[in-house]
């Protein structure tokens, strides 16, 4: 019969558990690199004429460091894109297509930041 019971190393648990969850709350290098992967297939498969739009296409991340967005500040980009039914644009989704080629490769990069974080967890 067990009266009691000393669970040691409750402190290094508490501590390193907050780690991982600092290093959790703040992606920016994850997210960055997911953010060149996608634009990298991008900036290759977007449609060409004069090669401004791929040479336009850039990643952004979030102040908080927790997401990316990527794209371009071409004023033609969202109409290429989306495609404009009004002016018979048809749409050409290359950055959606790229971050759908390529998920397997960013979602990686997210998944090694998770892994660091938590394979310094230590205690009890």
């Amino acid at each position: 019969m067990i009266t009691g019971l000393t669970l040691k190393g409750a402190d290094r648990l508490e501590a390193t558990l907050g780690q991982a969850g600092d290093a959790l709350a703040n992606l920016e290098q994850a997210s960055a690199e997911a953010g060149q992967i996608v634009t990298s297939l991008a900036a290759v498969t977007a449609p060409r004429l004069t090669g401004a739009l791929a040479g336009s296409i850039q990643p952004e991340v979030a102040e908080n460091g927790n997401e990316v967005t990527i794209g371009s500040d071409l004023i033609y980009a969202p109409p290429i894109h989306n495609g404009w039914a009004a002016h018979n644009i048809a749409p050409q989704p290359f950055l959606r297509d790229a971050a759908d080629r390529s998920q397997a490769r960013w979602v990686g990069a997210y998944m090694a930041a998770l892994d660091r974080a938590v394979t310094g967890v230590e205690g009890a």
